[in-house]
């Protein structure tokens, strides 16, 4: 990413850049009014990432009438047991 601050900026310039990567998709239906887990199959890169320790992550569930519901959390590794 080249960022270009122009001469007549006397002051300079700052900013800031969010990177986003998606971690897994899931498709899913929910009938009004009822509420249901969701799986997501986590790709590759979060499993790498996540190796790392917890991820801060954000969720999007975009309806058919294209209204969008959000939330945020925390990604941590869960350690299965047999």
């Amino acid at each position: 990413m080249t960022v270009i601050c122009p001469a007549t900026e006397t002051a300079g310039c700052k900013g800031k850049k969010k990177v986003t990567t998606t971690l897994g998709t899931a498709s899913f239906t929910v009938k009004a009014g009822k509420t249901q887990t969701v799986s997501v199959k986590l790709s590759k890169a979060a499993l790498k990432l996540l190796k790392k320790g917890s991820l801060k992550v954000s969720l999007a569930a975009v309806a058919p009438d294209r209204r969008t519901t959000t939330a945020s959390g925390k990604l941590a590794k869960v350690r299965r047991t047999a």
